[in-house]
């Protein structure tokens, strides 16, 4: 078993590769495909409403807030509640 520091491991968006923060870059799941972008490339995608990874059509959205919390404590427990 490996422990890890909060804060320990720093994710990045897949599209422009910028770490995730709570100013411009916060992590936005997407609803309807489950993946996450930073805020700045999501408003990026305005004219073409769809997600870069598997194309789907953007319908909603919402903070990711197991990103943003960038706890492995909390990613655990919400696998485990959700997937259990």
């Amino acid at each position: 078993m490996y422990f890890l520091e909060k804060n320990s491991i720093k994710m990045n968006c897949e599209v422009c590769l910028e770490e995730y923060n709570e100013l411009d870059r916060k992590p936005i799941i997407i609803n309807n495909c489950g993946h996450t972008y930073c805020q700045t490339c999501i408003n990026g995608l305005e004219p073409n409403p769809y997600c870069p990874k598997c194309r789907k059509l953007i319908t909603s959205t919402c903070i990711n807030f197991i990103v943003m919390s960038n706890n492995i404590y909390f990613i655990y427990v919400y696998l485990f509640i959700f997937f259990h």
